[in-house]
């Protein structure tokens, strides 16, 4: 539409519409670079966790691959997926499935030291259906009392990378995070845990937590 014949409030008002799609088109393109960049990390995670034994030339008996599964149960995700559905009914808010692979160093008998990376999962369904996600990455120290069986305590740090498949929640990255856990290892191979783990994201200027209580149980060879 040519700017001839246009009234100066017309010429104000295109330029401002012109304005706002620019900005759109480029906040968008920047959530997409900012999820890829996690997608990039992610990857760089599993191959540096994958290529540390091999690196370091550790004695096979004092490493160990392991692989876990669990349940994290997360007020603050549901409460946020609640609020980005007030006027509409979706399920599957209670948490996220967890699952992980790590290798763990046994510096002693006692304490080993665990770099690791989750996968967190929760499929929404309803008004809308989808996928949002959360790669972890994160370092554990555990502390065993005994030999197995025993208990154990372990606290870790590490960094959420979530992902929303949907268009109403818009989550980042929200820095380092925690957890703790007391758990019971059966033998060397099988283990337990209960404790909590916090997730820090950004919901636009919000800080929220998607971790929660979490429930997992592993498998060290």
């Amino acid at each position: 539409m040519p700017l001839a014949g246009m009234t100066r409030e017309e010429v104000h008002g295109r330029i401002y519409a012109n304005g706002n799609t620019v900005l759109m088109k480029t906040e968008k393109w920047m959530r997409g670079e900012q999820k890829m960049r996690s997608y990039i990390m992610s990857v760089v995670c599993v191959a540096l966790l994958l290529t540390v034994p091999l690196v370091t030339g550790a004695e096979e008996d004092k490493i160990d691959i392991t692989v876990g599964g669990g349940l994290v149960i997360s007020p603050g995700y549901n409460d946020v997926l609640k609020d980005a559905y007030s006027h509409s009914s979706v399920s599957g808010g209670w948490g996220w499935l967890d699952m992980q692979l790590g290798v763990r160093f046994n510096a002693t008998p006692n304490l080993s030291f665990c770099p690791s990376l989750d996968l967190l999962l929760n499929f929404v369904s309803g008004s809308d259906t989808y996928a949002n996600t959360i790669i972890l990455p994160s370092i554990a120290v555990r502390y065993m009392f005994q030999k197995a069986p025993s208990i154990y305590l372990t606290g870790e740090v590490n960094y959420g990378l979530p992902n929303t498949g949907g268009d109403r929640i818009d989550a980042d990255a929200g820095g380092v995070g925690f957890g703790g856990a007391i758990g019971y290892a059966l033998d060397t191979s099988m283990n337990f845990e209960l404790g909590y783990v916090n997730i820090p994201v950004e919901i636009g200027t919000r800080d929220e937590d998607f971790g929660g209580v979490r429930l997992k149980v592993g498998a060290s060879f």
